[in-house]
């Protein structure tokens, strides 16, 4: 039996799947988490969860996603609704009716409305739709009486024009539901976060908040302690196996695998912190009031709200932030979107920069919010230079405030930064053995000292392209192109190639440069295939060589002015 769980954004789809099929998929407190099919079997049934469409039409990607998968074989619709938005949520209903396929109309968040002394008559609703209607509990989990409930008998029809069925629905709503009294303390909020003058203003500060906890408090204390951790444990290490295995052994996993791994775990308070704040803005219902905040700013641009959402889903991963631009119904925002998205500084960079411009000052990590602020100017100012006038008007839900649900943002966090961790067990494990031995040996394959090593030789070799940017040192280099791999890798690399002191490779001038080179460059391989795969071959080809020059542009020129000023 397949069956297809369908319904407007935002409405709990996912959560429902999630909790039949004991899936994990991200869900969330807005609109456009789900862009794409998911399908999970269960026994003999498969359940689709398909991404939030207003209606059949076919009008943006989403409802094509949805509409072409229920031209399908479905065998029962699961039409989840909102109860909070019941009249909107009839529209698709009646499409969904009309389909000829056996329908079940599942009503969430009914207890919101009970809690304001509401309530709704489902058995009331089912008799004027026709069709089995069933209020969903709490942590429900138990669906299997309500997947062979439904016939298509007695299903309505509802006719005439879209004005007079909106009409209809109204009435059906004033019919079945009482809403009780709306949240005062939810209303005052609202008054602050979307008012015209305040609600930018507050964005930056709360931003500011964010990247200030994630690289000072999280980062810088808690990161160093566990760099000093794995100094500590490669020194006890070395002292207690010393003389028992092979000094290239040792070497190897003392200087080279615990500094590489230590370099980029040290990263992991930071990350973790970072991916907890925004799914708590997320979970809350923050982000989508954001959106309709920025929509003014945004539109200078050729760009709606929308994109707000997916420049601030950018800080923690541009790959997921990508695919959020799937939401976008018009095709030209959403090829500037993703063509500027990798100017935010995503959970990766951030990291990296923290580290570097600790280099440069003591108090180095209190310009992380200078990044983003630069990652938002440069995402306008291009995408004003490519913009198109706006063929889209800016609609979007806002779902209600409601209290962070934790379980779900610590789910999320889990969810967000296992992709991290799999980079510290294979890509930087692995880059870290590999570095130690093209440093440790020549192309001869004996032992030398490291400025002679293949690594370095062949770093050399491409100094002339680092040294307009004031960079030409092959450790330096190594880093760089280790950073395609996973951004995370280039402090692991330079803890080797350093032998654990970074600061021997810089001066405050270089450090500072570097960290601007890679804050403007592109992003891993993981976030430029996701790139690739929305934009296509030519426009990824031809953003990502936009990129790397602009990039190598700005830190040349800011070397030169540096070496004009310093003499």
């Amino acid at each position: 039996m397949k069956i297809a769980l369908v319904g407007n954004p935002n409405c709990g789809k996912t959560t429902l799947f999630n909790r039949i099929t004991g899936s994990k998929n991200p869900v969330g407190n807005r609109a456009g988490v789900t862009v794409s099919v998911a399908e999970k079997a269960v026994g003999n049934d498969v359940f689709a969860d398909l991404p939030g469409i207003y209606s059949l039409n076919k009008a943006v990607n989403e409802e094509s996603i949805s509409a072409a998968y229920l031209d399908g074989k479905i065998d029962l619709i699961l039409n989840v609704i909102d109860v909070r938005y019941l009249s909107r949520s009839l529209y698709l209903t009646s499409q969904l009716l009309a389909l000829g396929i056996p329908v079940v109309v599942l009503l969430n968040m009914s207890e919101k409305i009970e809690k304001n002394g509401g309530g709704i008559n489902d058995k009331k609703l089912s008799s004027i739709l026709g069709c089995p209607v069933k209020k969903l509990q709490k942590n429900e989990k138990d669906f299997s009486s309500v997947f062979r409930l439904s016939d298509v008998k007695t299903y309505r029809r509802f006719s005439g024009s879209t004005a007079e069925k909106y009409k209809r629905f109204d009435e059906i709503e004033r019919e079945v539901i009482s809403l009780g009294k709306r949240s005062a303390i939810s209303d005052k909020i609202d008054s602050v976060l979307l008012n015209d003058y305040l609600s930018i203003p507050l964005f930056f500060l709360v931003m500011s908040g964010v990247l200030l906890l994630s690289a000072g408090l999280f980062g810088n204390v808690l990161g160093g302690k566990i760099s000093d951790l794995f100094s500590l444990l490669s020194d006890k290490f070395s002292a207690r196996f010393d003389g028992v295995i092979p000094p290239f052994l040792l070497s190897l996993i003392a200087d080279g695998i615990f500094e590489g791994v230590a370099g980029v775990l040290s990263f992991l308070p930071m990350i973790l912190s970072l991916f907890f704040f925004l799914s708590l803005l997320e979970n809350c219902g923050y982000l989508s009031r954001a959106a309709v905040s920025f929509d003014s700013l945004l539109s200078s641009a050729g760009l709606t709200g929308r994109s707000a959402i997916t420049f601030i889903l950018a800080c923690g991963c541009t790959a997921p932030a990508s695919a959020s631009t799937r939401t976008l119904t018009d095709d030209n925002e959403r090829s500037r979107c993703l063509k500027t998205l990798h100017f935010f500084p995503c959970s990766a960079k951030l990291p990296v920069l923290s580290c570097l411009l600790s280099l440069f000052s003591e108090k180095g990590y209190l310009l992380a919010p200078l990044f983003y602020l630069a990652g938002i100017f440069l995402a306008l100012f291009f995408c004003k230079k490519d913009s198109s006038p706006k063929t889209d008007i800016f609609l979007l839900e806002i779902p209600p405030l409601q209290k962070p649900d934790f379980a779900e943002i610590i789910g999320s966090v889990y969810r967000k930064s296992r992709s991290f961790l799999f980079k510290v067990c294979t890509v930087v494990f692995l880059s870290s053995i590999v570095v130690w031995l093209t440093i440790n040996f020549d192309f001869s394959f004996r032992s030398c000292v490291a400025e002679n090593s293949i690594l370095a030789v062949t770093c050399d070799k491409l100094k002339f392209l680092f040294l307009p940017l004031g960079l030409a040192d092959w450790r330096i280099i190594a880093s760089f192109f280790s950073g395609f791999a996973g951004k995370e890798t280039v402090v692991g690399v330079l803890n080797v190639v350093c032998n654990g002191n970074i600061s021997a490779a810089f001066t405050p001038f270089s450090s500072f440069n570097y960290a601007l080179f890679l804050f403007l460059s592109p992003p891993c391989a993981t976030a430029l295939s996701a790139l690739k795969t929305e934009l296509g071959t030519k426009k990824f080809a031809a953003v990502f060589f936009r990129q790397i020059l602009f990039a190598y542009a700005v830190c040349s020129a800011l070397n030169l002015l540096y070496l004009l000023f310093s003499v």
